[in-house]
């Protein structure tokens, strides 16, 4: 039977009307000996474990002004990381319908905006600094954002993420 991830992989990249980031990562290439599709998929499952244990519906700290929670769902997602995921299916217009705030609790939904996330930034790592993306590269920016990589403050987040990996 296949899965939905080696279906996407396929020459119509589109399952079910939901579009598939594995092929967005993998036309996004541009250097033929990239690992970058191999890395998203090799790092996702270690951020998961990281953020949340794996737990869907994990919520971190409360926001002290709004009484909300800011980072929600598997991979701790918040509202700009969601905002940024659209606005890269916006630019590159992918057929997919906006994600909401809400999805970051659905399993399926929050792994594919990550997915999004870190192809987008590990090209755009690969196109800024002309050096090949690394797992590490990819967690720092899931963690700091687009230019995480570069932040001080995500150096122990990678590490955690690297134990999960070694682990594994």
């Amino acid at each position: 039977m296949a899965t939905v991830e080696n279906v996407c992989m396929g020459l119509l990249g589109v399952v079910v009307g939901f579009f598939c980031p594995a092929k967005a990562i993998a036309e996004t290439e541009k250097s033929p000996g990239s690992r970058l599709p191999d890395l998203v998929f090799e790092v996702v499952p270690a951020i998961a474990t990281v953020e949340s244990g794996g737990n869907p519906s994990a919520k971190g700290d409360k926001n002290k002004k709004t009484g909300k929670y800011d980072a929600i769902g598997m991979y701790q997602l918040h509202t700009e990381y969601v905002r940024d995921v659209n606005r890269i299916i916006k630019l590159l217009k992918m057929p997919i319908k906006p994600y909401n705030m809400d999805d970051r609790l659905n399993p399926y939904a929050s792994r594919q905006m990550v997915k999004i996330y870190l192809a987008h930034y590990g090209r755009e790592y690969q196109r800024k600094t002309q050096q090949t993306v690394t797992a590490e590269v990819l967690a720092r920016c899931h963690n700091g954002g687009p230019r995480g990589y570069a932040k001080k403050s995500t150096e122990k987040y990678w590490l955690k993420v690297k134990a999960v990996m070694d682990s594994e």
